[in-house]
């Protein structure tokens, strides 16, 4: 008993202290990437972008009913700092159950909650917190059946895997760790046929992702007859007969219970036929609901052919990792000899702990293990991703496709494992020294390494988002037409409409998602119901020009994001007849006409810059993404635009010209 109060209070120290750090550096408001999305559908009960998320929806949507004091936005950033606290939470009760230390779980639950890539994601709404949490329950619940041999914990690990088909297929990525960890006995035997009839669920729930439902759902069905015929051939032996009944229910149940969990998705069909504002996929068939949970839209590629050299995938890895620690000395994606230090005292501090975990308990570190090799070179391997925008270069042809941004956050589950062995590491240290406490400077120290890096609560990060949002909304004509770029000049324009009421009236299409056949015709009918049968171009330019020469047919307005280049924007106007375009603060508005109006309009970009005047006043917080500093510079171009106006001045000197041209694609 006081083993086990002590893991308790170890994770509830971990959980209260590092739930105090996530809701002081949280996002206050809405933010960018895709944290905008996901608050817009925690808002409607909406569906994101594939794979739709459903039980992180409605997971978020009712923890924002229950809050009704706070929005959205601020209820998933709340989501997302209780379940990375609970995460590294279960992760100190695990610690300290394996080494019966209270100090090494608390060292090793900070440390992990500290790690910078899973603190950025408890920072914001974002459905990978609520992923790393699903993995730790995953490992709570092996615990249990491995120390326990509980057969129903076995079936309920079953449960929770099969739920990363609603939740996020990265929650998948710990359940054959997990399924390891439950199938072994306690005197360190795998028991290998238990672990085949898991391990069956688990890759029917893999099969299922990867459009293969029906070798998934035969998969379990023919794990059910194996395990029938199993237990019907033991029947001869008493021995056997007695424990015929358990060895043949809970296989049984595993399957039913990750039937159960991979029912979930449906929710999806549900609130798809009731047309909610956020429906990406338009999931109203079982056919569009699995192409949503597959992401039949994007170009998923497999394992082969490479998009890029193994070695430099897995040198991506490693830069990711040199972004875990000391931020606040280099918060920038080269290394730093103000930063690579910690971060290789950091991999240091990681192998002793790793070595020490696994001196002390040789089962769960094999566990961990597996799952931190999953997490790292698993992942990289199934997902082939490209080279991140800031690496490669000098290594890679110039005109080789990168990744459109960083993905560190794929690999936030390898951080977790190695937060976890740092603080390890530093409390066996500690501990050869007799000063057990003295490992306690290194989450400390972890903590405020990072903390001005990572927080969101200071201008410009707290507003940026919503103030080019309304910007972007504010100029555009009534009833107007509005194309945008890409995430970050769509999310928070859908958020702002969607759940603050800000311009409704605006169509914002993003030009990105037009190739994707239901995005057309989801965006020709909110334009006035009509077919887009005619419609032959499968490119986006060319999508977005016959949807913008329909708006303008019926005499509505037409504007594009000055995000989109000098090149979309001109093509986009020759397809839809466009004469003339006029800057407007952020946005060009196209028309038709013999004569145009001067390029820009002088009044409303000076009152746009004004508005934007707050932004410019401090300075935008340093990150690998780069992101508020970028629209930052962009939020200069309504007083770059009225300046070339008023004085004729486009620019001669470099810096300028590049502001002009490249920022604001004012040609």
């Amino acid at each position: 008993m006081p083993r086990v109060r002590s893991a308790r209070d170890a994770a509830l120290v971990v959980g209260v202290l590092l739930l105090l750090v996530y809701v002081g550096t949280g996002a206050p408001a809405v933010t960018f990437w895709d944290a905008g999305e996901f608050a817009t559908a925690i808002g409607t009960f909406g569906i994101p972008h594939p794979p739709g998320t459903p039980l992180y929806v409605a997971i978020g949507t009712a923890l924002w009913r229950l809050m009704p004091a706070v929005t959205p936005v601020q209820s998933g950033t709340l989501l997302s700092a209780l379940a990375t606290a609970g995460a590294c939470a279960i992760a100190a009760w695990l610690v300290t159950h394996v080494t019966q230390r209270r100090s090494a779980g608390v060292f090793a639950g900070v440390s992990a909650g500290a790690m910078g890539t899973v603190w950025m994601n408890a920072t914001e709404t974002e459905v990978y917190a609520v992923s790393l949490c699903a993995v730790a329950i995953q490992f709570a619940v092996a615990w249990r059946a491995h120390s326990r041999d509980d057969d129903r914990a076995r079936v309920l690990l079953a449960y929770v895997a099969a739920l990363s088909i609603p939740l996020h297929l990265s929650a998948l990525v710990a359940a054959p760790a997990a399924m390891l960890l439950a199938n072994t006995a306690q005197d360190g035997r795998i028991r290998w046929r238990s672990l085949l009839v898991a391990g069956q669920c688990v890759l029917a729930t893999a099969l299922l992702s990867q459009r293969l439902p029906v070798i998934a759902f035969a998969l379990l069905a023919t794990g059910l007859m194996t395990v029938n015929l199993h237990v019907a051939a033991g029947r001869i032996g008493e021995r056997i007969m007695a424990r015929s009944f358990r060895t043949a229910s809970w296989p049984q149940l595993a399957a039913a219970v990750t039937l159960l969990g991979w029912s979930a998705v449906f929710i999806m069909l549900v609130r798809a036929r009731q047309s909610p504002f956020l429906n990406q996929g338009d999931p109203d068939t079982i056919a569009k609901m699995y192409d949503v949970i597959v992401r039949a839209q994007y170009d998923v590629a497999g394992p082969w052919p490479r998009r890029a050299p193994f070695w430099l995938q897995l040198g991506n890895i490693v830069q990711y990792g040199d972004w875990q620690v000391a931020l606040s000395a280099w918060n920038d994606v080269t290394p730093s000899w103000f930063r690579t230090p910690f971060s290789v005292l950091a991999a240091m501090l990681g192998v002793v702990g790793a070595t020490a975990h696994w001196r002390t308990h040789r089962i769960t570190a094999r566990a961990t293990l597996a799952l931190l090799l999953l997490a790292s070179i698993g992942v990289c391997v199934t997902l082939n991703l490209r080279a991140g925008p800031s690496f490669g270069v000098g290594l890679l042809a110039d005109a080789a496709v990168h990744e459109a941004r960083e993905r560190d956050y794929f690999f936030a589950q390898a951080f977790w494992v190695w937060g976890l062995w740092i603080g390890c590491g530093a409390y066996a240290i500690a501990t050869r020294m007799r000063r057990p406490m003295l490992a306690a400077l290194v989450p400390v120290s972890m903590l405020a390494g990072s903390w001005t890096a990572i927080a969101r609560d200071a201008l410009p990060d707290r507003r940026i988002a919503s103030v080019m949002a309304d910007e972007f909304l504010r100029e555009v004509p009534l009833r107007g037409m509005l194309f945008t770029a890409g995430d970050n000049d769509s999310y928070p324009l859908w958020y702002r409409q969607a759940i603050d009421s800000v311009r409704p009236d605006v169509q914002v299409v993003v030009t990105s998602l037009l190739p994707a056949n239901w995005y057309l015709k989801e965006s020709a009918w909110r334009a006035g119901g009509w077919e887009p049968d005619t419609v032959t171009s499968r490119t986006a330019i060319g999508r977005a020009g016959a949807l913008a020469r329909r708006q303008l047919d019926v005499r509505r307005p037409v504007a594009v994001s000055i995000l989109l280049t000098t090149v979309e924007r001109n093509e986009l106007g020759r397809i839809a007849s466009v004469s003339c375009w006029r800057r407007f603060g952020l946005i060009d508005v196209g028309s038709r006409g013999r004569l145009c109006p001067p390029r820009i309009d002088i009044a409303r970009a000076a009152e746009s810059a004004e508005r934007m005047r707050p932004l410019l006043g401090h300075r935008a917080r340093r990150s690998p993404d780069g992101m508020v500093g970028a629209f930052q510079r962009m939020a200069t171009c309504p007083a770059a635009a009225a300046t070339v106006a008023l004085t004729g001045d486009d620019g001669r000197d470099a810096p300028t010209r590049k502001l002009l041209d490249i920022t604001c694609n004012l040609r």
